[in-house]
C-alpha cells in the first residue's frame, strides 16, 4: 500500500518547487480577479451615489414645482379645447359640419370638404391609430381615447377670406390644425386635422368600422358646395 511517505519520497524537489508555484499563480490570478469585481462594483456604487445626489438637488430645487404646476395648467387648457363624441362617426360629422360653418363664415361661398374614411381594422392597436393617419410614427402617441379626425379642406382662393379662416382655426375648441397647406390659383387646398376625445371603445369601434365608413362617404357629398 502506498502511503504519504513513499509519494513524498518519490517527488524530486524540482517537481514540488513546479506545484507550490502553479498554486501561486493561481492563487494571484483569484486576487486579482477579486480586486477588478471590487473595482467595479466600486465605481457602480458610486455612481449610484452620484445620481442620487443629484436626484436630491432636483427635488430640492423650487423651481420644480413651479414647472410642474406651469405644466399641469398647459395640460389642463389642451383638454379644455377637446370635445367629447359618442363615437367616431360622430366625431367625423361633427368635424365635417364645424369646417363647413367656418368656411361660411370666413366668407367663403364655393368650397369642398372632405371627411377621410379610417381603414377597417380588427386589432386594438390598430384601431387606437385608425383616427391619426399621421406620416409619423413619433406623432402617432396619443391616448387611446383623443381621435385626430383628418378633413381635407378645398375653395376659391380669396386672401382676407383665407388669414380669417386660419385665425379662426388657430385657437378655438375642438382643437384643429393644419396638416397642410397649398395654394392653386384661382384655389387653395389644405389637410386639417379636429381632434375629439371619442367615448366609443375598441371593440364597440371594431363592429362599427363598416357604418363609420359609409357616414363619411356621406358627409364627403354633403360637405360640397359649389
Amino acid at each position: 500500500m502506498i502511503n504519504r511517505q513513499s509519494i513524498s519520497a518519490a517527488l524530486s524537489p524540482r517537481l514540488r518547487y513546479g506545484l507550490a508555484g502553479i498554486c501561486v499563480v493561481l492563487a494571484f490570478n483569484s486576487w486579482l480577479d477579486g480586486r477588478d469585481h471590487y473595482a467595479q462594483l466600486e465605481a457602480e456604487y458610486q455612481s449610484v451615489l452620484k445620481r442620487e445626489a443629484r436626484l436630491r438637488a432636483d427635488l430640492a430645487d423650487p423651481s420644480l414645482a413651479a414647472s410642474a404646476t406651469k405644466a399641469k395648467t398647459r395640460l389642463g387648457a389642451a383638454e379644455a379645447r377637446l370635445e367629447h363624441a359618442d363615437t367616431l362617426g360622430q366625431a367625423q360629422a361633427r368635424a365635417q359640419d364645424l369646417l363647413s360653418d367656418d368656411l361660411q363664415r370666413a366668407g367663403f361661398t364655393q368650397f369642398k370638404v372632405a371627411v377621410d374614411a379610417p381603414e377597417i381594422v380588427h386589432d386594438d392597436k390598430a384601431l387606437a391609430a385608425a383616427a391619426a393617419p399621421a406620416t409619423k410614427a413619433e406623432e402617432d402617441t396619443l391616448p387611446p381615447d383623443i381621435r385626430r379626425v383628418t378633413v381635407k379642406v378645398s375653395a376659391e382662393f380669396n386672401e382676407t377670406n383665407l388669414y380669417k379662416l386660419l385665425t379662426a382655426w388657430s385657437g378655438r375648441a375642438p382643437l384643429t390644425t393644419v396638416v397642410s397647406l397649398k395654394t392653386h390659383l384661382p384655389s387653395w387646398e389644405a389637410v386639417v386635422q379636429v381632434h375629439y376625445i371619442v367615448s366609443e371603445t375598441p371593440a364597440a369601434a371594431t363592429g362599427s368600422a363598416d357604418t363609420v365608413k359609409n357616414a363619411a362617404s356621406q358627409v364627403t357629398t354633403r360637405g360640397e358646395r359649389l
